[in-house]
């Protein structure tokens, strides 16, 4: 273990406590300054919220209006809680969401004729110049939500491959039914939801382990629609994640930002023999023993691990190329799926 590294985190720590107190004391002094000058009408006009302009709206729920007043800035305990909070809320789902996208990436490279409808709604709502969409979704940001497709895409990855699993603590008087109809009680226990099992259980899904994206698009009445309660990759109700609209947000602009400008392929061979050629001598007689086959599951070899939020095997390798340019492609590895690198 690193002795230093406490003393990094800490640093690092301080200075984003420091930049999201700022941001804070800003924005309590502009939303003050609104409050206390608009006409009430005005007042009570509602837009898109932050999430640091939520906490504010919280802050001035709990306080009355002359403690509002004479106040210059945040308290110091509620400014901490919600320090804390914002950092929560970007990063706790930066590793699953950058898991996700790889098995997008991967699934994509396995199914061409969903990238050719991908690419074909980018070159609708974006144009057909991939370099004018960072510049549109700035100027227009609600262009995002006419992406349905893309949406699907993510969607279906996300139940193919759901990126984390949750954990419940059993109550008294709480009990689950088996398929025999016995009710286990609960008491004392803790409940592991395996999302997985769900997403892929035929009973409950139709054509359960295929990758369809347009299952997301179809009527109520059509035969994919998905069934109520079954898909819970951000789990469902009061405890549901509260990132989850800002990681489809973040993987939407991800593919409409790549999917029309690079094309990936997985490449498991070719990193096996690099592997193979770097291996050691009792790792090389495993293999001569037949010891050293590559594991698969459902005869692939991209699939989810315990490491961190469910990384792809082997951190994915894969090759990148650059579309129209006529190139072969650059040996790149998503390395614990956290971004391409050489």
């Amino acid at each position: 273990m690193n002795p230093l590294r406490p003393i990094i985190q800490s640093y690092h720590g301080k200075v984003l406590r420091r930049y999201i107190r700022k941001d804070l004391n800003a924005r309590f002094a502009e939303v003050k300054k609104k409050r206390f000058s608009l006409s009430p009408p005005d007042v009570g006009t509602k837009g898109p919220s932050s999430a640091i302009s939520l906490a504010i709206d919280a802050f001035f729920q709990e306080k009355k209006i002359e403690e509002v007043s004479e106040t210059t800035e945040l308290n110091e305990d509620f400014a901490a809680t919600v320090s804390h909070q914002i950092r929560l809320f970007l990063f706790a789902g930066t590793d699953t969401t950058s898991s996700t996208l790889a098995f997008v990436y991967h699934l994509l490279a396995k199914h061409p004729e969903v990238v050719f409808r991908l690419r074909e709604e980018h070159d609708q709502v974006f144009g057909p110049d991939p370099s004018s969409v960072s510049s549109l979704l700035k100027a227009k940001p609600t262009l995002i939500n006419q992406c349905l497709y893309t949406l699907a895409v993510i969607k279906e990855t996300l139940r193919i491959y759901p990126p984390a699993t949750n954990l419940r603590q059993g109550i008294t008087g709480v009990s689950l039914p088996a398929l025999n109809g016995q009710l286990l009680p609960t008491e004392g226990l803790f409940i592991i939801i395996n999302h997985q099992a769900i997403h892929q259980n035929p009973r409950v899904w139709k054509r359960a382990n295929e990758f369809l994206p347009e299952r997301w698009l179809v009527s109520s009445d059509h035969e994919l629609y998905p069934p109520a309660g079954a898909y819970r990759p951000f789990d469902i109700g009061s405890r549901a994640c509260i990132g989850q609209t800002l990681s489809l947000i973040e993987m939407r602009i991800a593919l409409i930002m790549t999917c029309r400008t690079f094309d990936s392929k997985p490449a498991y061979d070719e990193w096996d023999r690099i592997r193979a050629r770097n291996a050691g001598w009792w790792t090389k007689i495993d293999g001569m023993l037949g010891f050293g086959v590559m594991n698969e599951v459902r005869g692939d070899r991209a699939y989810q691990t315990e490491k961190a939020g469910t990384h792809p095997s082997d951190g994915y390798p894969c090759r990148v190329s650059l579309l129209g340019c006529g190139l072969s492609g650059k040996k790149y590895h998503i390395q614990s799926a956290s971004g391409i690198k050489r």
